[in-house]
């Protein structure tokens, strides 16, 4: 398994910085690999992430109530009435950050610092921009669907018949502990069945995002069924689809390359483009990596092209394409 590391450069000045920006950007974002086995790298770097994410929830359950000095603060000086998830700066806890929820029920995010008088307080701000708390989704008052480690802000609903699945995307919190200095909250997806008006499911997708790129509901593998898409932000856009089967169930649709399944594919760029009226899109996603070329700095681009497959109910992959582009 190989994964291309390209070495920082000595060169004229502007674009040693820019060329040695750029490989650290995509180190740091675990983006530096184009090839297969590269690839296969980088989706196990996102499995190991994935999973110390959900070790993190797994260890974050233990909840450590804050000082009621410090909510009393919190409340009259920045209108935060409810604690949402919180986490330290430091060993000691005398520095931490935390998530609450306002007035208008909105997730605001502060900084506080433990003194000898008390703690100091700075401004808080909205957390994201989709802030807006959910009360329900269709007939359904998600209070009851819901986690209080969930904060529900959009509802997208698709129905077949008696059937009706309703894709909840929350903000997720990770960590309510003064002892940790884990990421406070991660974007997910909670998927709701309900059939004759009775929910026969409620359950939680694994994926954790920092922001939401785009979600929406529309017939993309061109069966003639209505799919939920969302495309989480990290460093990378991820694209996921869910379909409602005929019998009330929920599937995630697969991506294969070559012998390799996975559940969402990344790209700088990922791109829905229509195939003929009435059959769907094909996806294209675009992963970029520093280069020089004779002297002259690039980015190596890698478009990937994935076409729905009926026998194998997957989107696969049937085309890679690779070429250079300036990076002046």
């Amino acid at each position: 398994m190989s994964v291309i590391v390209p070495k920082l450069i000595a060169g004229r000045p502007g674009m040693k910085a820019k060329r040695n920006a750029a490989i650290l950007a995509c180190l740091l974002a675990n983006s530096c690999a184009v090839s297969h086995g590269a690839r296969i790298a980088w989706s196990e770097n996102t499995n190991r992430s994935v999973k110390q994410l959900q070790q993190d929830r797994r260890d974050g359950q233990t909840e450590e109530p804050l000082d009621p000095t410090l909510l009393s603060l919190l409340q009259q000086e920045q209108g935060i009435l409810k604690p949402f998830a919180w986490g330290t700066w430091d060993e000691d806890g005398a520095k931490g950050k935390m998530i609450g929820i306002d007035q208008q029920g909105r997730l605001k995010n502060t900084d506080f610092a433990k003194t000898t008088d008390g703690y100091t307080v700075n401004k808080s701000e909205l957390q994201h921009e989709m802030n807006e708390p959910l009360k329900s989704s269709g007939r359904l008052n998600l209070e009851d669907y819901v986690t209080d480690r969930e904060f529900p802000f959009r509802t997208d609903i698709i129905t077949i018949g008696d059937c009706h699945a309703h894709f909840v995307l929350v903000w997720n919190a990770l960590n309510r502990s003064l002892r940790k200095t884990s990421l406070l909250d991660r974007l997910g997806v909670r998927i709701i069945v309900e059939r004759d008006s009775q929910v026969i499911s409620n359950e939680v997708d694994g994926i954790a995002y920092f922001g939401l790129h785009e979600a929406f509901v529309r017939d993309i593998n061109g069966d003639g069924r209505q799919d939920f898409v969302v495309m989480g932000n990290d460093n990378y856009v991820n694209i996921h689809i869910w379909t409602l089967e005929p019998e009330c169930i929920v599937k995630k649709i697969p991506f294969k390359e070559d012998d390799e399944v996975t559940s969402s594919v990344p790209g700088r760029e990922v791109v829905l483009k229509p195939n003929k009226p009435g059959r769907g899109y094909a996806i294209h996603t675009r992963l970029s990596v520093p280069t020089v070329e004779n002297g002259k700095d690039y980015w190596q681009v890698t478009e990937r092209v994935y076409k729905w497959e009926d026998q194998e109910s997957a989107y696969r992959m049937v085309k890679k394409f690779n070429w250079l582009k300036s990076a002046e």
